[in-house]
């Protein structure tokens, strides 16, 4: 759209959960900043290039010159000021950026429900939503951000004082977060005009389009009709002049994705004062402070709960719990996360069973659970009795008096096999026994065990739930009805000397009645996991929250994706065979309608259709260039392996074949890419795997969400990390500050900028690498053209100050975050920098202010709060007629809705 410069604030949508702090720059690349028009790019720059001085504009080598913005970005300001962003913070925003095209639709869709429902309000007075028909900014909404309003709304309350309505109004809010921030998955809210805006005066508000009664909300990613009852009970108490406990209402998946088991607690001093963190807090600590040793011995006798050493609960730990025990509809104090899913699955058996017992076990299973159950658990005398569960039947029929539970998968691994959980949960009541099942392959957004019958669920968090494959932990549910003292466990029935003193206590039986339903949760808790240490830490549990609060969105595009690849490998000439829930035909589809939404979830098995099927499926794996070849499932990215030689290689021929798993098998678990994209490399791979050859597969452009979680990073895997090669998937977290250099020429090419490479990490680092450069491809820059600063608004000062300076002016849109109208208005000035506003509703505005000291046009794609949209197209053509650059502030639309660049500008922030 003509954009020359784009800044974006990294904090909001891009980031996506407010969780990490970061801005950015991108340079579309082709602007001449050597024209004569900016002098810090004609004039020699002593502080870079020696004693000579480098001119930006004129003296890069040829491959360098379209950075030369960037370059001076980097180390001019950047250098020089150092407003770096931090490692941890490129990396939470990476993770933001893997569901961005996902949380966008959901924003918009929420957003507009929200809006049309405001609009019919009879206490609301006006509403402004680019994505309203009627809205004054529809037509460029449709031009400028695919047709989509995005995820801001703002209105005003209908009011004799609409200053204080609004007040009162947030002020009544419970659901929706009283932040200064927007982009958030969850919604917030604001009054702009006695915060955000509370620097200008009147008349400087209503110039930026803030008036006194506007409440300013970005709509979140909840179940919306939470959202919208929320928006009812606060706007009845604005009009009403009273606040009252709102009403109770069972919350939505979606909502308790996102607010599940925390509500930040603004009684509590932080720092400076209050003001409670919104994001969940990431608790490092080991020990907790006793109130006193009647508190302490409270806790450790059960008369109380609460917190005591982080092996055994820690509060960032409790919110995942007690979230994930919700989602799956559990008692919010009966999850127990530990170090992983097969973790879990240990636990859970043995906190049923002990030597001279026994467990029926489906025997599809996942090769790691089938090598614990028949080679491990045998090694303590628990023994296994494995059955298929296509008949339910054998359950009932292997059983014995030394029985203690029944075992599945929900949906098995790999062979993709559907239990018929209420067929088994049945027969297992019916011997007094509980049905324990792995539910890693379903989600509770596909599948809640407990509702069809079960009463023990075990998942590995690794997987869909924490969806990114960056975090490793495991949980246990207890769905708190099973009768424990019932005579069919021992281990509940007699006095265990380990917990209870002398006397021992009776788990089944002792209990206080409020803590009795958590019986198999507060034994596994004290006694395995306190005394056998497989504890989950801290930072994976705050991991896998970030991805829970995506997780419907991503199981949907998860199914959706896995369904097409599915359909396009049936009937692909070389593959024999296709397992898919989803598919109509599939064996399991029945099952998967009862069990699975009528969905067929992420997970796709196919068999190569070759003489020898074995060599074909490894040759396969060994062609695949943008499927990830890892020994995991459920990541964002789609995996693939050949189960036969890893996963189940354990396993005899045999056993193999029982489980499910044939020599030619690939298992793929399909992920969030564009799917055209994993369709073509299956394709690429298929044709070599046929010829038995490997070529170099055609390279082809990356769709918008394929870029989003492979852009700028591929795992080297000729690299040797610890034990050996294999190559992280997940792009690694480095934290360093200094770089060690190749030697001194190589140290004296990187400070002249013969050549590009590492230095210190306030300038470059590899992990901030990857989203500068990620960004910059998703805004259609130069894959070096992204420049990550600390801030968004640290990005805009940066991106002024590299091409103005004292004595220079810039021309901008008075339609402005409160925060830049301050930067431009009173600490520009400042250094001599002077901005001239306009409104921009009327684009020539912008050439009829400039001078010959204008260096830049700025505005914003969309306003924050006015959310006026800029007319990139008529203010870019008229910026470049002057021989000047337009910087583009693209936070409100990300580059899933407008694509600056596209529309005539230079620089992205």
């Amino acid at each position: 759209h003509g954009a020359d410069i784009i800044c974006s604030s990294l904090t909001k949508w891009v980031g996506g959960h407010g969780t990490g702090l970061g801005g950015i720059i991108v340079d579309k690349g082709g602007f001449a900043w050597g024209a004569g028009k900016h002098p810090l790019y004609d004039t020699p720059d002593k502080s870079y290039g020696g004693e000579a001085g480098l001119r930006w504009g004129h003296d890069l080598p040829e491959a360098l010159a379209p950075l030369a913005f960037k370059l001076r970005a980097l180390t001019v300001p950047l250098r020089n000021l150092g407003g770096c962003i931090s490692p941890d913070n490129s990396w939470i925003i990476i993770q933001g950026i893997e569901t961005l095209s996902l949380r966008m639709e959901k924003h918009c869709d929420n957003a507009m429900k929200v809006a049309e429902h405001l609009s019919k309000h009879p206490s609301v007075e006006w509403v402004r939503y680019p994505g309203l028909p009627g809205d004054a900014q529809n037509a460029k909404a449709q031009k400028y951000l695919k047709g989509k309003g995005g995820s801001m709304v703002i209105f005003g309350i209908k009011a004799p004082d609409g200053k204080k309505a609004g007040q009162m109004f947030i002020d009544s809010l419970d659901l929706i977060s009283h932040v200064a921030n927007v982009g958030d998955a969850r919604t917030l809210a604001i009054h702009p005009s006695t915060t955000t805006h509370s620097q200008m005066n009147p008349e400087a508000q209503l110039a930026c389009g803030v008036k006194p009664e506007m409440v300013r909300l970005s709509v979140g990613l909840e179940t919306v009709e939470d959202v919208i009852a929320d928006l009812e009970q606060a706007l009845a108490k604005a009009m009403a002049a009273e606040i009252e406990a709102p009403a109770a209402n069972p919350p939505g998946f979606d909502t308790l994705c996102l607010h599940g088991a925390y509500k930040p607690d603004t009684s509590v001093t932080y720092g400076l004062g209050q003001g409670a963190p919104r994001g969940v807090p990431l608790h490092r600590t080991t020990p907790y402070q006793f109130v006193n040793t009647q508190h302490a011995a409270d806790l450790f006798s059960l008369a109380k709960l609460g917190n005591i050493y982080s092996r055994l609960m820690n509060p960032t730990t409790h919110v995942l719990e007690s979230r994930y025990a919700q989602l799956e509809g559990g008692h919010p104090l009966s999850g127990l996360a530990v170090a992983s899913g097969t973790n879990a699955i240990f636990y859970a058996i043995i906190n049923v069973a002990q030597a001279g017992d026994n467990i029926v076990s489906s025997r599809a299973l996942y090769g790691g659970t089938y090598t614990q159950f028949n080679d491990i658990l045998p090694q303590f005398g628990i023994t296994v009795k494995f059955v298929d569960a296509e008949t339910p039947q054998n359950f009932a029929d292997a059983a014995d008096d030394k029985t203690r539970a029944f075992f599945c998968e929900s949906c098995s691994n790999p062979a993709l096999e559907i239990c018929d959980l209420e067929e088994i949960s049945t027969l297992a009541h019916g011997l007094g026994l509980p049905l324990i099942v792995d539910s890693t392959f379903s989600t509770p957004y596909l599948c809640k065990p407990f509702e069809h019958g079960a009463d023990i669920i075990c998942s590995s968090l690794t997987k869909w739930v924490g969806g990114h494959g960056t975090g490793l932990g495991g949980i246990i549910v207890d769905k708190g009805g099973f009768a424990w003292g019932a005579g069919k466990h021992p281990l509940y029935d007699t006095p265990d000397k380990s917990y209870g003193g002398e006397a021992g206590l009776r788990w089944g039986h002792d209990l206080p009645e409020a803590l009795a339903p958590l019986a198999f949760k507060l034994r596994a808790l004290t006694v395995p996991l306190r005394n056998l240490g497989g504890c989950i830490s801290p930072d994976n549990s705050w991991i896998i929250i970030q991805g829970i609060e995506t997780l419907s969105l991503r199981m949907e595009k998860h199914c959706d994706n896995a369904m097409k690849v599915a359909e396009h490998l049936s009937k692909h000439p070389s593959v024999e065979w296709v397992r898919y829930p989803g598919l109509p035909g599939d064996a399991q589809n029945a099952k998967a309608q009862k069990y699975l939404k009528g969905k067929g979830g992420s997970m796709v098995i196919f068999g190569i259709k070759a003489p020898d099927g074995k060599k074909a499926g490894q040759m396969f794996i060994d062609s695949l260039d943008l499927i990830s070849h890892v020994a995991n499932v459920g990541d964002a990215r789609t995996l693939a392996i050949h189960p036969s030689t890893t996963t189940h290689s354990q396993m005899n021929p045999e056993a193999q074949l029982a489980c499910g798993v044939k020599p030619e098998m690939v298992r793929l678990s399909v992920g969030l890419e564009t799917v055209e994209d994993v369709i073509a490399d299956l394709e690429q791979a298929l044709a070599k795997a046929m010829a038995a050859e490997i070529e170099a597969p055609a390279a082809n452009p990356p769709g918008f969400d394929t870029l989003c979680l492979h852009g700028a990073y591929k795992p080297d895997t000729s690299v040797t990390y610890g034990l050996g090669q294999g190559a992280p998937r997940g792009v690694p977290l480095h934290r360093t500050t200094p770089y060690q250099f190749v030697n001194t020429q190589h140290a004296a090419d990187l400070f002249s900028l013969a050549k590009l490479g590492n230095i210190y990490s306030r300038l470059m680092n590899p992990t901030t690498h990857v989203l500068e450069s990620r960004y910059a491809q998703l805004e259609g820059g130069h894959p070096l053209s992204g420049l990550a600063v600390a801030s968004g608004t640290n990005a805009i000062f940066y991106a002024i100050i590299n091409v103005a300076q004292a004595g220079d002016n810039i021309v901008s849109s008075r339609a402005l975050y409160g925060g830049t109208y301050t930067q431009f208005n009173d600490i520009l000035p400042q250094f001599g920098i002077t901005v001239k506003f306009v409104d921009a509703e009327t684009p020539q505005n912008f050439a009829d202010a400039a001078d010959d000291k204008t260096r830049a046009f700025f505005c914003e794609s969309c306003s924050n709060p006015a959310l006026e949209i800029c007319d990139l197209e008529e203010i870019s053509t008229l910026a470049h007629g002057l021989g000047l650059p337009l910087i583009v502030d693209s936070t409100f639309s990300t580059p899933y809705l407008c694509k600056p660049f596209e529309h005539g500008a230079d620089i992205i922030c």
